[in-house]
């Protein structure tokens, strides 16, 4: 049971205390997310812990889009949190300052981005991002960290690609799913989408708004003992990626392809394996030569670190 104040908030309903003191073990107590409630940058700077003397920069972004697909869709709430962390420590210090815009886009917002956001066309009318202020937070080069960074590093370049150019930036990417070892972390998990991350350490925020995820995500960070070294030691290695061209015969080994631990990407038209080593690279390379006999102008291999890693839709 709940009720809403007149910002449409909902409380928790007091009048089911007395039910809670007979069974409190049928009930659970979430708390609000601490900060999800600042999203002004006048709230800010906020000291999360001791200074350190090795602090490099970190950006939490996300993105609410007139939908999935990159190539017909575009950015309409951008959000970002600026925070400084420790390198060696691998612990937020700090949290800087805050961005959210709206933009307005080329075709009116979809009802079902409408529905799942709470962003409609009024909204949106007549805004632009400032792009100078976006550029002002990449300046340093920071560490940029997303939940999904596939999707979000997608966008983001998409919009901002050509200003990144001519500040020569070339920017490392983190992704809050794939980089964390959260089934070591929280063992037993059932999902790593972020409501759910949240919820099971006792926190609730309002979700699918740029600004609201990013303050929510930070408090993940900053809060859930081990995420933070895992994030950053993932965010620092190298991969190889496997592509094989989905040409000629390869379709017909597409169940094979599967069992071996390969995804297909469509719109590379390509199957493609992350690799450990490049001895794992040779090994697939071998069975892929002689159980499928597929040629070697069919195979690709790229180089993924934090630069290149999550940039699947803009090429290698």
């Amino acid at each position: 049971m709940t009720v809403s104040d007149n910002n449409d908030k909902e409380q928790f309903p007091l009048e089911i205390l007395p039910d809670i003191e007979a069974n409190p073990a049928g009930y659970r107590l979430l708390e609000r997310v601490p900060f999800s409630d600042l999203t002004e940058e006048s709230n800010y700077p906020v000291v999360l812990g001791p200074e350190a003397p090795d602090e490099k920069s970190l950006i939490i972004l996300d993105t609410e889009t007139t939908g999935l697909e990159l190539e017909n869709s575009q950015i309409i709430e951008l959000g970002m949190v600026k925070v400084k962390y420790s390198v060696h420590e691998a612990r937020i210090t700090r949290i800087v300052s805050v961005y959210d815009e709206f933009e307005q886009p080329e075709e009116p917002i979809p009802e079902v981005i409408t529905r799942i956001t709470g962003i409609d066309n009024a909204m949106v009318e007549g805004k632009h991002f400032t792009e100078a202020r976006v550029m002002k937070f990449f300046q340093d080069n920071p560490l940029v960290v997303a939940h999904n960074a596939t999707m979000d590093r997608g966008f983001t370049e998409k919009r901002f690609g050509s200003l990144f150019s001519n500040m020569n930036l070339r920017l490392p990417w983190a992704c809050s799913v794939n980089d964390v070892e959260w089934h070591k972390i929280c063992p037993g998990i059932a999902s790593r989408k972020q409501e759910y991350l949240l919820n099971v350490r006792g926190y609730f925020y309002e979700a699918h708004r740029a600004i609201n995820d990013c303050l929510a995500l930070l408090w993940l960070l900053h809060s859930t003992p081990g995420v933070m070294p895992s994030l950053l030691g993932n965010a620092r290695r190298k991969n190889l990626a496997l592509r094989v061209t989905a040409a000629g015969n390869t379709w017909n080994f597409r169940d094979a392809f599967r069992e071996f631990g390969y995804r297909y990407v469509r719109f590379r038209n390509a199957w493609e394996k992350i690799c450990q080593d490049q001895n794992e690279v040779n090994r697939e390379l071998e069975m892929i030569r002689t159980q499928f006999l597929i040629p070697d102008s069919q195979v690709q291999v790229a180089v993924l670190d934090a630069y290149t890693r999550y940039r699947d839709k803009l090429g290698l």
